[in-house]
């Protein structure tokens, strides 16, 4: 178990020395779209990237991307909630 610490501890100190936890981060946004937006949403879109701390989100059609940009700041919250750390900084809806 000791030996499992010290690997963690050595990965996260690379990736803090690497300066990429908030980008490992923010891929997390991806995995917890779904659970957050929940399922009726989540079907009609998939979070596509994460770049430079801007989710790029895929819509079926207009109608959903004007529905997403309506609640964009409050999704953002809740996923960097979920994350644990404030690493979405924007979400550009397509």
């Amino acid at each position: 178990m000791s030996q499992f610490k010290d690997l963690r501890n050595i990965i996260d100190g690379m990736i803090m020395n690497l300066g990429i936890e908030n980008q490992l981060l923010a891929t997390k946004a991806i995995q917890y779209w779904p659970s957050v937006v929940g399922s009726k949403i989540a079907n009609s879109t998939t979070a596509d990237s994460v770049k430079n701390g801007k989710l790029i989100i895929i819509t079926k059609n207009d109608a959903w991307r004007n529905e997403l940009n309506f609640h964009k700041q409050k999704l953002i919250k809740k996923l960097n909630t979920k994350i644990g750390k404030d690493v979405i900084t924007d979400m550009i809806i397509r």
